[in-house]
């Protein structure tokens, strides 16, 4: 119908037919001129080589380009800042019952736990002082930030964190977890940018002015450890940021569904003679859910792909792989005939993740004799950010489990239902 009418008017003269066409060049020149405006502030101001025209950026200049970076930086809590996490979170506002807070233990330092000063800990699961500063942050994810919140850091030393995005406004805000997980990752994304922009700054490669002289210094600090303050240090460390989701409410759920599996699996552990401490890996691969699945297609309380579980198990019917006692019996022989060809119980779980051949190349290549040794091997022989962190988490959730009646003891028995005895 617009072709037909196109060519009617032309049959019948020519003003209408020079009309249209100044009319349609206008809106195509007033389109670009719109459309040259409305790209983010971040998408030129973080360019390798900034503008020659760009001589100074405010934060007031940021906000004002682009009103909704207010309300997501605003939910991002920097490491830099003077004031610790716990006075941020108390400076933030946001307020709910005490004992449902996420936050509500952010005062404890987890980190005195690392010396286990009740002498909980089996020796094979003492904390290694070459893995302390990864067990202390996955202490983080696991013990005081939930699903609700990111922590963003380095990927290749995760203890140098930048800050905490607090995602809970955005479901406070509506009943739809659809909606708050959209509005979720906008702020993430929003943030990410803003640091980039501020890491950038604090080496001195941007002319924006967004940090103040004290907080420029201690992302100096920062930048310093993970890549240097130069160009290519700077590209490193921003290639190199990495988000990690809480797990606190879901290790929590595990807490309460292990109550009735553990005593059972600690006794086939204790069968072959193994240490107690590996019955807590489940609290890592599946937060002790028997009908947990992956994207991977791993499946149940020890995500045995199809493949292994045909194997250990040996049965034809997916219902049996899910068996949370054979899988835990065949979970007892795996890392006993793993740990016959490996070195020690730390590259044993290791290659539970990431695989014994693997392992074994690794050891051969380098002659790794430990699991602190594999902190010295090169990041170019990497095997993935869970193979590398794998063991310091298992770690992490077994002095957190062992700890659990000092740490989460007005928490434990609150987790929702849903979260408990989820199918999912």
């Amino acid at each position: 119908m617009t072709g037909m009418w196109f060519r009617n008017s032309g049959q019948k003269g020519g003003a209408h037919t020079k009309y249209t066409a100044l009319l349609l060049s206008s809106i195509f020149l007033l389109s670009v001129f719109l459309v040259s405006f409305s790209f983010p502030v971040d998408e030129w101001s973080d360019s390798e080589e900034p503008s020659a025209s760009l001589i100074l950026i405010t934060e007031a200049d940021l906000l004002k380009a682009d009103p909704l970076r207010d309300k997501a930086w605003d939910l991002f809590h920097p490491s830099w800042k003077a004031s610790s996490v716990w006075e941020t979170i108390q400076a933030s506002g946001q307020t709910v019952k005490a004992n449902r807070d996420p936050f509500e233990e952010a005062h404890i330092n987890l980190e005195l736990f690392l010396d286990d000063p009740s002498n909980r800990l089996e020796p094979e699961f003492k904390i290694p002082s070459q893995l302390r500063a990864k067990v202390s942050f996955w202490l983080q994810v696991f013990g005081r930030f939930t699903s609700q919140t990111k922590i963003i850091h380095d990927r290749y030393n995760p203890e140098v964190i930048y800050g905490f995005i607090d995602f809970r406004p955005h479901f406070r805000s509506t009943s739809s977890a659809a909606t708050a997980s959209y509005r979720s990752d906008r702020t993430e994304k929003a943030v990410l940018r803003g640091l980039k922009l501020r890491m950038r700054e604090a080496a001195g490669l941007t002319h924006t002015q967004l940090l103040t002289d004290f907080e420029r210094e201690r992302l100096k600090e920062m930048l310093q450890k993970v890549g240097g303050l130069d160009e290519k240090g700077i590209n490193k460390a921003l290639r190199n940021v990495r988000t990690q989701t809480g797990q606190k409410d879901h290790f929590l759920a595990g807490i309460e569904r292990a109550r009735l599996l553990l005593p059972q699996i600690e006794s086939i552990f204790r069968e072959r003679r193994l240490p107690i401490g590996l019955t807590r890996i489940p609290f890592v691969e599946s937060s002790f859910n028997p009908n947990a699945f992956s994207r991977m297609g791993a499946m149940g309380l020890w995500q045995f792909i199809p493949k292994t579980a045909q194997q250990m198990i040996h049965e034809d019917s997916p219902k049996k792989w899910r068996d949370p006692i054979a899988q835990s019996r065949a979970a007892a022989r795996m890392l006993q005939l793993n740990r016959n060809v490996l070195p020690d119980w730390g590259i044993t779980v290791t290659a539970y993740n990431s695989g014994v051949g693997r392992m074994r190349r690794l050891i051969q290549k380098y002659g790794v004799d430990s699991v602190e040794a594999l902190e010295m091997i090169s990041v170019k022989e990497d095997f993935g950010f869970a193979g590398r962190n794998f063991f310091a988490e298992v770690l992490a959730v077994n002095l957190l489990e062992q700890y659990k009646d000092v740490l989460f003891e007005r928490e434990l028995g609150l987790q929702e239902p849903y979260l408990v005895y989820n199918k999912n």
